[in-house]
């Protein structure tokens, strides 16, 4: 998914749907795939403990 159609799926700005990406990114439970304005993410395969990690964003 891209950010901005996690964003608007979120109800949140952009830039806070980005931070909380890049958060989950940090963690293992989701990866960015591609670069620059092709950024899209997808749930980790093996990401363990993921709604652990989700409740402390």
């Amino acid at each position: 998914m891209k950010s901005s159609s996690i964003a608007d799926q979120l109800g949140v700005q952009k830039r806070r749907a980005i931070d909380i990406l890049n958060d989950m990114t940090d963690k293992g439970v989701i990866q960015r795939i591609g670069v620059n304005r092709s950024i899209a993410y997808a749930v980790q395969r093996g990401a363990q403990k993921s709604r652990e990690v989700i409740d402390t964003l």
